[in-house]
């Protein structure tokens, strides 16, 4: 099986590091996996030694000319599945379609927020050329529901982390590095926040739950480490608020593991987020969570159980949970990362995650085997003739018989 997977995103963010996990897993398992994004973005740069890529110069959602060099890159390498991972490659991979592409279409979908609802957006996503919707959580797969795709064209897979890296870390040692880097007391707590810096992270409710922190308990740093259009705007709050010594600012790091490993807590204000797999990433590290229960957060913890959630855009909420992680015996926080753990290990795994992707690969390609199986191309026969055969003979046949019942999207010749 060959598999493309398309990306737009010039940045590295937990949708890039996703692609990333899924493709080294495929390949694992014998599929052999390309890669179609922008040549002077990041995850092009880090995987490009290990697989065949097809770099682009910028991957909008009108972009016909790298529709086409898709297209031509899906005949040349007899590409047998093509999966979107952004909203503009979404486009793309449509645009690649109808140029011919016969690969069946996997859209990825990783955000909590409804499509919008213009005529474009609908033909974009009720489109019957997409073979099939992965959702990242059960609360994205609802949403697209609600918006009016049917459920049998939507596979919920959650994301997934790596653990191992995390064996592997002197906590002592980057503990004290990062101490010394930002000039800590040995004796504060650490707080991180790894999140881009954007109107769905909503760092304003975060800085506003702090202040009332601060004001209750004062030993302790929080530091945030992305950056994003709000940049400005939060460090402006920041100064307003005259949290300078309690908030630093680092900027985008390549080093979120060691961060992480570091701190002792980590806070999450999203007011959007489709899964959220930093949650996953911080309680490998050992950190105890404090978060909201945005999109599909709550698939992966529960309040009191395993982490402190609250509602979103609540910075009492947030700062009430804050307080009680920061005031928290030593027992009660490591109980609680043990449980957000052992919840983990059983349900959201990258073996998991590689496999159930590979599992709708596999569906869809059956689909498609079965669809030519039932009215093979009819030579002088009216090409809409053969079609409208098919797709009656597809229904009666296969109604019954969950995603199998879908016609595939396929040119006739």
């Amino acid at each position: 099986m060959k598999v493309l997977h398309l990306d737009s995103e010039k940045s590295w963010r937990g949708g890039q590091n996703q692609i990333s996990l899924l493709m080294k897993g495929l390949q694992q398992k014998g599929v052999s996996c390309h890669l179609a994004a922008p040549g002077n973005g990041s995850l092009i740069s880090r995987i490009a030694p290990d697989f065949p890529v097809l770099k682009v110069s910028g991957m909008r959602s009108t972009s016909l000319l790298v529709a086409a060099k898709i297209s031509a890159y899906c005949r040349d390498f007899a590409i047998d599945i093509v999966d979107a991972h952004s909203s503009n490659a979404h486009m793309v991979g449509l645009l690649a379609k109808k140029m011919g592409v016969r690969a069946p279409l996997v859209v990825h979908r990783r955000v909590d927020y409804p499509p919008g609802q213009s005529v474009l957006n609908a033909w974009k996503y009720k489109n019957k050329c997409i073979g099939r919707f992965v959702a990242v959580s059960r609360k994205v797969s609802e949403v697209l529901c609600d918006y009016g795709i049917e459920k049998t064209s939507v596979s919920v897979v959650p994301s997934a982390v790596d653990a191992k890296p995390y064996e592997h870390i002197c906590f002592k040692t980057v503990r004290k590095r990062l101490q010394e880097e930002l000039s800590i007391p040995s004796d504060y707590k650490i707080v991180a926040n790894v999140a881009a810096i954007s109107p769905q992270k909503d760092h304003e409710t975060l800085i506003n739950a702090v202040a009332k922190v601060r004001d209750r308990f004062s030993d302790f740093c929080l530091f945030i480490a992305g950056d994003g259009p709000l940049a400005d705007s939060a460090k402006k709050h920041v100064e307003r608020s005259g949290l300078q010594s309690h908030i630093r600012f680092l900027g985008f790091r390549s080093d979120v593991r060691d961060l992480l490993a570091a701190s002792d807590i980590m806070v999450l204000s999203s007011r959007d987020e489709g899964l959220g797999t930093v949650v996953q990433d911080a309680i490998y590290a050992g950190c105890q969570v404090v978060c909201t229960n945005a999109g599909g957060i709550g698939e992966m913890v529960r309040h009191n159980e395993s982490a402190y959630m609250s509602g979103v855009r609540n910075s009492t909420g947030l700062s009430d949970n804050l307080l009680r992680a920061l005031t928290d015996p030593e027992e009660t926080r490591q109980s609680m990362i043990q449980t957000a753990r052992s919840n983990l290990s059983k349900k959201f795994s990258v073996e998991g995650m590689v496999e159930q992707n590979l599992q709708v690969y596999q569906q869809l390609l059956e689909e498609k085997r079965a669809y030519k199986f039932i009215l093979p191309p009819v030579p002088g026969f009216p090409c809409t003739a053969v079609k409208a055969a098919r797709f009656f003979l597809l229904r009666r046949s296969f109604l019954s018989s969950g995603p199998a019942s879908r016609p595939f999207c396929r040119r006739q010749t």
